[in-house]
């Protein structure tokens, strides 16, 4: 049995469902990062390790979070200007070597934008706020934001679909546009492993322009059943076919237009409620539990903070470390 090196920094929905698709593929789950992680309540975990120092070595290891994967990157602003001269479709760009100079070029191109590195969208304020060290490219945005779920092998896709994002929810979508980014990306990057390449789509143009490559798994790899694909399956034939030699290749169903709500985002919408808890994890009884309680306790946060906001006395007023809110 091949054994999966998970690696992670942060506490994400991605991670949470990453154990059960690598045990299902047939791996033994290694989990590496911080005990407080929501994932390491998975059951599919094998070893939970939160130390630097591990005991044997796994044969793959998998970044699950943009801190994680640096080591595996590339430069995102050198690869958005490289996709540009292999004809993959851009939205408007400008790089820029001050962060004036990204408000300047924010303003040009109107808003909302992306800033990369970073990946951030906004109004002028949060952008301020937010103030970026260059060089930054700033992007336009316009339409519809979506993200295609991959699995490469040295640039080849094995296993992918893209859906479109719809709150706490996502439609599978699929377009021409899709297919050539995948073939052009993966012809630049000749990346292996699971990624995900996030996208905007211009429904007046009938248009979609590649927003970033992130070479970690996408949060939503787990719903390729929606389209047809089978993540688990692909990560097994990979694995299968390092000693005989056979790949096979997964493509998402043309016209599925099927939906899902996502596990536990969902919770806060009462029309959206039933749905949500349809897509929870019930093989892996203490993973939810722990999900809901992280979910209420960042619901509980954002509750705290915004009444402390709507309180114009309590924003002067000091607080102890007993009454700041969780991170």
């Amino acid at each position: 049995m091949m054994r999966v090196g998970i690696v992670a920094q942060l506490d994400t929905s991605a991670l949470c469902r990453l154990p059960r698709l690598f045990h299902d593929a047939g791996y033994e789950v290694w989990l590496i990062g911080p005990a407080s992680l929501t994932g390491m309540r998975s059951r599919f975990v094998h070893q939970r390790i939160s130390s630097t120092t591990i005991t044997g070595k796994p044969d793959l290891i998998v970044p699950a979070d943009e801190p994680s994967s640096r080591a595996f990157a590339l430069e995102p602003v050198q690869f958005l200007l490289d996709a540009v001269e292999a004809g993959i479709r851009m939205p408007a760009c400008e790089l820029c070597d001050s962060f004036e100079a990204a408000l300047d070029a924010a303003q040009i191109l109107g808003f909302p934008v992306f800033l990369k590195p970073g990946g951030y969208a906004g109004s002028p304020a949060e952008i301020k706020a937010l103030n970026p060290a260059p060089p930054v490219l700033v992007q336009k945005h316009h339409g519809d934001c979506g993200s295609i779920a991959l699995f490469y092998e040295q640039g080849e896709a094995r296993c992918w679909f893209g859906y479109l994002n719809r709150g706490a929810a996502i439609e599978v979508f699929s377009h021409p546009d899709l297919d050539k980014t995948v073939e052009r990306a993966g012809r630049l990057l000749k990346f292996t492993g699971l990624c995900h390449i996030e996208f905007t789509f211009n429904r007046d143009r009938d248009e979609v322009s590649l927003a970033s490559f992130n070479p970690w798994p996408d949060p939503c790899c787990h719903l390729g059943r929606l389209a047809g694909v089978d993540f688990a399956l692909a990560l097994r034939h990979w694995a299968d076919a390092n000693e005989t030699g056979a790949h096979e290749t997964q493509v998402p169903l043309a016209l599925s237009r099927n939906a899902a709500v996502l596990f536990p985002e969902g919770l806060g919408d009462a029309s959206q409620f039933v749905p949500c808890l349809r897509s929870a994890p019930w093989s892996d009884p203490a993973l939810v539990f722990a999900e809901l309680m992280n979910h209420r306790r960042l619901s509980a946060s954002s509750s705290s903070r915004l009444r402390g906001q709507s309180d114009p006395s309590s924003r002067d007023r000091p607080r102890s470390a007993s009454t700041l809110p969780p991170v």
